[in-house]
């Protein structure tokens, strides 16, 4: 199937079965590694969220610091990243403003690193408590644990936590 049919067709079941919208549809890595994942597992539009993050271990080992911890985003700053997403109606449950870096592995509360997640329970939080251990038992750098997460985070779970 032409690859451009097979994105317009993951796009418009994304709208039509509320997993997502183009704009976070458009960030999957393939459209064929797109279809193996379970529904609501999708990347973040890289354009708009590149991830971004600090490089202190000592800022979440061996806790996340309270400075982190209580920046969360704004509700003003967790509409622009809706805005930015192209969602104008985002009712309790459907979506999830989460960081692409966590908190754990020092991630930013900018919006270079928010995006709307599908869905109401962040299917990504056995993947970043795994790395948060690991990075703080020295058995992965930081940056490893950043970039894993950041490339794709779908790719990370499988490879750290298992299959979902």
């Amino acid at each position: 199937m032409n690859k451009s049919i097979t994105r317009l067709a993951l796009a418009v079941m994304a709208i039509v079965v509320g997993f997502g919208t183009p704009a976070i549809m458009a960030g999957t890595a393939s459209t064929a590694s797109a279809t193996s994942w379970p529904a609501g597992w999708v990347l973040p539009n890289h354009h708009l969220t590149p991830g971004a993050h600090g490089h202190s271990f000592a800022q979440v080992c061996p806790h996340v610091s309270a400075a982190l911890e209580n920046g969360r985003p704004s509700t003003a700053v967790k509409n622009q990243v809706y805005a930015a997403y192209h969602i104008t109606y985002h009712p309790y449950g459907r979506y999830e403003i989460d960081h692409l870096v966590p908190l754990e592995l020092d991630g930013s509360n900018g919006k270079a690193n928010l995006w709307p997640e599908p869905g109401l329970h962040n299917k990504k939080d056995a993947l970043e408590n795994k790395l948060h251990t690991l990075v703080c038992t020295r058995k992965i750098s930081l940056a490893t644990a950043q970039h894993a997460i950041v490339t794709d985070w779908r790719t990370a779970y499988v490879t750290y936590v298992g299959k979902p």
